[in-house]
């Protein structure tokens, strides 16, 4: 028989912050907006549990040196949502 499972804190403040976002959000863009920062390892149970999805998807970054934009770059993030 499989116990209960009980979100820590840090899990229960990221499935809480995933309801503000329905379309999605990276961990980079909850770090940003909340200032909190969200390891990946505190939300492997929830994912687990299939309480979040999770999506690839690619950001374009500006590439800047002393001040001036030089190029741009595309960097891979996970996207997280809630599971409907």
């Amino acid at each position: 028989m499989e116990k209960n499972w009980t979100p820590n804190e840090n899990q229960r403040k990221f499935l809480e912050i995933l309801k503000e976002y329905p379309d999605g959000v990276t961990l980079q863009q909850i770090q940003i907006d909340k200032g909190l920062k969200i390891a990946t390892g505190s939300i492997n149970n929830a994912h687990m549990k299939e309480l979040v999805d999770s999506t690839d998807g690619e950001f374009v970054c500006d590439l800047v040196f002393n001040g001036v934009k030089i190029g741009t770059a595309k960097k891979p993030w996970k996207i997280y949502k809630l599971k409907k």
